[in-house]
């Protein structure tokens, strides 16, 4: 009797333990991938912005005017927002901000 009530004791702190170390790498793989997805729109974003500056002469004035439309967009219905689309917005936003800092830099 005694046995049986250790061994379910020792039954349920194993579940426990499986279930605590399934959480704890879920999070881990969440975390790249989000960073992932940040990092992949940041370089994506970013070669498309020298792109159409260089090409289409696209203004720094156009380029920062589409950075405050991101940020508007940032701030809508962000509850209902999933964290792959708010990875992807970060990343785009970030890449709009480093773009305009380094053409300002060089004016």
């Amino acid at each position: 009797m005694k046995s049986q009530l250790i061994f379910k004791e020792n039954i349920f702190i194993f579940i426990r333990l499986i279930d605590h170390l399934i959480h704890y790498f879920y999070i881990i793989y969440m975390d790249e991938l989000y960073q992932q997805i940040s990092d992949d729109t940041y370089n994506s974003i970013l070669t498309t912005l020298e792109t159409r500056y260089n090409e289409l002469q696209l203004s720094l004035t156009e380029i920062k005017e589409e950075l405050d439309s991101l940020y508007k967009y940032e701030g809508l219905a962000w509850t209902g927002r999933g964290d792959y689309k708010q990875a992807e917005i970060e990343g785009t936003i970030f890449a709009y901000e480093v773009f305009i800092s380094r053409h300002e830099s060089k004016q």
